[in-house]
C-alpha cells in the first residue's frame, strides 16, 4: 500500500480509519515477507487477522534491545535486498 505521507484526511474519523488501515496492512506484511517479526507475532500467539483496530496495536510484540543487538539490520527487513535503499 502506497500512500501519501502525511495522510490526506479531513476529520479526525478519517484519520483514525487511515491509520487502522495502515497498521493491518503493516502487520500483513511483516508477517508474510519477515521470519523475525512471524516467529515474535507466533510466539505472541497472535496472527495478522487478530489486528482488527489501532487499538490492536497494544497486542503487537514489539522488539527490544536485544533484539536489535542480535539481528540488526539484516534479520529485521521485511523486503528484499534489491529493494533495500538505505540502511540508518
Amino acid at each position: 500500500m502506497l500512500t501519501l505521507f502525511p495522510p490526506k484526511y479531513k476529520t479526525i474519523d478519517e484519520l483514525s480509519k487511515i491509520q487502522t488501515e495502515e497498521l493491518i496492512w503493516t502487520v500483513k506484511h511483516i508477517y508474510i515477507n519477515s521470519p523475525f517479526y512471524r516467529e515474535k507475532m507466533d510466539k505472541a500467539g497472535m496472527i495478522p487477522s487478530d489486528i482488527k483496530s489501532f487499538d490492536d496495536i497494544t497486542k503487537l510484540p514489539f522488539i527490544d534491545a536485544e533484539d536489535l543487538r542480535e539481528g540488526y539490520p539484516f534479520a529485521l527487513r521485511s523486503v528484499d535486498f534489491k529493494d533495500i535503499l538505505k540502511i540508518f
